[in-house]
């Protein structure tokens, strides 16, 4: 009996060994798999979401949007504001400074788009000089609200290496997934007409009359909003 009772618990010791390395290594592979899977979603540069991540994340939100049983975090999700973004000169910025410093200053844009939206919201890097944010339960007529805090913070932009003249500046374009009475749930539609809007905006700025690395207040003038065939401007 004595030996039964010692070869039983000599096993015992050794599951339970046994199952303390099977712990480590799934958490070594569950380490692993989340290392990949940012590399995979976010932009190592920036560190927000890259075209990837956001067009999965965004994608989740407005399958929600159009069922609206669904929740996501917790939430009913009543609309999605997009917000497409391009940086205004940057082109300059990488000619006159250097790579190495415009990779500076994108990830001081990245900082400031992603400090100035709520937690709950996605921003990404669409590619370039080009970002995306996704607004959760966000208004249409919210857009400007957000905008102008962007523009204030890309106000106080200083890059070391980059003259403390040069101003930070960009031209955004925004759609809401509820539009002109019908909810829009396909991503790329909704990333053309914010990015037409944002085209719209662009020939405003470089039409404008200030300096290099200078962009026109955007908020002087009505940012261009896409609109259906026979709906009225009243904006």
């Amino acid at each position: 009996m004595d030996k039964i009772k010692k070869t039983k618990k000599k096993t015992v010791v050794n599951c339970k060994k046994t199952i303390k390395e099977l712990v480590k290594i799934l958490a070594e592979y569950e380490s692993e798999i989340n290392r990949l899977q940012a590399m995979i979603d976010y932009d190592f540069l920036t560190g927000v979401y890259n075209r990837h991540g956001f067009s999965t994340e965004a994608e989740k939100f407005l399958k929600s949007l159009k069922n609206k049983k669904n929740k996501r975090n917790g939430m009913i999700i009543k609309d999605f504001l997009l917000i497409f973004i391009d940086l205004d000169n940057f082109k300059k910025i990488n000619d006159v400074y250097g790579h190495q410093v415009g990779d500076k200053a994108l990830k001081a844009y990245a900082d400031v788009f992603k400090n100035s939206v709520r937690t709950l919201d996605i921003v990404g890097r669409w590619g370039g000089d080009e970002f995306i944010i996704g607004a959760i339960n966000t208004k249409e007529k919210d857009a400007y609200q957000i905008i102008n805090k962007i523009k204030k913070e890309l106000a106080k932009i200083k890059v070391p290496g980059i003259n403390e003249n040069v101003k930070f500046g960009a031209s955004f374009g925004y759609v809401s997934a509820r539009n002109n009475h019908r909810v829009i749930t396909n991503l790329g539609e909704l990333v053309e007409m914010a990015d037409e809007a944002m085209y719209q905006e662009k020939i405003k700025n470089k039409n404008s009359k200030s300096g290099v690395f200078k962009i026109k207040n955007i908020f002087n003038a009505t940012i261009p909003k896409i609109f259906t065939k026979g709906e009225k401007n009243t904006l």
